[in-house]
């Protein structure tokens, strides 16, 4: 015989005494169905069954739950076919009309979504409902769904910058990747640190290979260069680019950059010949110095010849500090034998 004790929530107990049909199915092991009525209350309804072998009694308690809705139940969307839904709950499966329980969309939470119905808050896998990106528009991304639309913040998809190529960008998200404008996630560039752009946008900061923002040099000026870029132009350190000479030829030299090369001229690198010793000098370049020797002088304008190539180059200023300093030199030696000369007259003064 088994017990059947339903109780009422904030009521006293109705107590009542069911028999039930046992059915044998291996040793210690019974079976019992009871089919609660369709007009039983909502409430916790406890199972209590006593049994007896000899002078041997046991006792076992188990309970459940009827309910007008699935709260705490964990109930979880895990199907839809047609105008039907499919219901995973902690006590079974179940299957509902869409049209009956008013389903709609409330939010979205990485690869969860939550479902409201007149029986209660539901979860739903995002693949479950058919859910896809079909736009975003700064922080916001809009979703469609089987069973409606929503705009939420990109956060709550977990969407981050993968790449950039020209002008569209590649984001990937909990629903998958999807490309889009740059304006739409309003990129902009924060700094160039050799071949590494860094991205500032609506989905955080990210660092991409230059090319990925289409990079290139466009001018010189001095230690300062100038990038354009998909995102805009940015003025930028030469040192910041890992800039070299590769090659000069009279009044030009050949630069090359993590964001390419470029020819300009030696004014732009500010070239010019800072010493010089008979036909030796040191070059003077915003990118550092070097050696060369001069070939051919016509004037004040010598042609150098460098590890580089060879280059033409104003030689008078230097000519002149070196003359200078030449003169300076003579000036102080003079000076010097002078007072010598002054201090021995003096002393066979006094020794006379």
């Amino acid at each position: 015989m088994a017990a059947w004790r339903s109780y009422r929530p904030m009521s006293v107990p109705d107590q009542s005494v069911i028999n039930l049909t046992i059915t044998h199915v291996a040793t210690g092991l019974y079976l019992m169905n009871l089919v609660i009525p369709l007009d039983a209350p909502f409430g916790d309804y406890a199972f209590v069954v006593t049994a007896n072998y000899g002078d041997h009694m046991g006792i076992g308690l188990t309970g459940t739950q009827i309910s007008q809705t699935l709260t705490g139940f964990d109930a979880r969307l895990i199907g839809i076919e047609g105008n039907v839904a499919t219901i995973q709950t902690d006590i079974g499966a179940i299957q509902l009309n869409l049209s009956n329980i008013n389903i709609s969309l409330v939010s979205i939470n990485g690869s969860m979504a939550v479902l409201q119905t007149d029986v209660g808050a539901i979860q739903a896998d995002l693949a479950t409902i058919g859910a896809n990106l079909t736009s975003m528009n700064g922080s916001m991304v809009t979703i469609q769904t089987q069973l409606g639309n929503l705009t939420v913040n990109i956060s709550a998809i977990n969407a981050h910058l993968i790449s950039i190529d020209g002008n569209m960008t590649t984001i990937q998200t909990d629903l998958g990747s999807m490309q889009t404008n740059i304006s739409s996630i309003q990129a902009s560039l924060v700094g160039i640190s050799g071949g590494l752009a860094t991205v500032e946008s609506t989905l955080g900061r990210v660092d991409l290979n230059v090319t990925a923002i289409n990079a290139h040099l466009v001018s010189i000026d001095g230690t300062m260069a100038m990038v354009q870029t998909s995102l805009g132009e940015m003025e930028i350190y030469l040192n910041d680019i890992d800039a070299r000479i590769i090659s000069m030829q009279g009044t030009v030299a050949q630069i090359n950059t993590t964001c390419g090369a470029l020819t300009v001229s030696m004014a732009a690198l500010d070239v010019k010949v800072v010493a010089m010793q008979g036909s030796l000098v040191t070059i003077q370049t915003t990118l550092g110095t070097m050696d060369g020797q001069i070939i051919a002088i016509q004037g004040s304008t010598a042609t150098i010849e460098t590890q580089l190539g060879t280059i033409t180059a104003d030689v008078k200023d230097v000519a002149n500090n070196t003359n200078n300093n030449h003169t300076t030199i003579i000036v102080l030696l003079i000076l010097i034998l002078v007072v010598l000369i002054g201090m021995y007259f003096w002393k066979l003064r006094k020794v006379l």
